[in-house]
């Protein structure tokens, strides 16, 4: 798995996991490791520079690592635990994907 992060140019990782019987989420430490390998891969001196998408819960845990200079879609929730805007959520990570992609 790892020897397949290092090859990828481009990836989007959702951070967060709820946390059992509570409203509040935390960021799965697994995922997050991950995404420092394809983070790694994004340095200046690699041959091929990745991009990735952090998406993580709005109501969720102070970030494990800095993740303000990344562009991170924030997902926020209803009463219902429902995605409260779906569409403005898709159209955020859509505008995130197409500013990674070439000309």
């Amino acid at each position: 798995m790892l020897n397949g992060l290092g090859k990828c140019r481009y990836g989007i990782c959702y951070l967060s996991e709820l946390i059992d019987d509570t409203d509040t989420y935390r960021d799965n430490p697994n995922v997050i490791f991950k995404s420092g390998i394809l983070h790694g891969c994004s340095e200046i001196g690699q041959q091929i520079l990745a991009s990735w998408i952090p998406v993580r819960e709005k109501i969720s845990d102070i970030p494990s690592f800095d993740l303000t200079s990344e562009r991170t879609a924030v997902v926020d929730r209803d009463n219902k635990r429902e995605i409260a805007d779906i569409e403005h959520l898709k159209q955020l990570i859509i505008k995130r994907v197409d500013s990674l992609l070439p000309g």
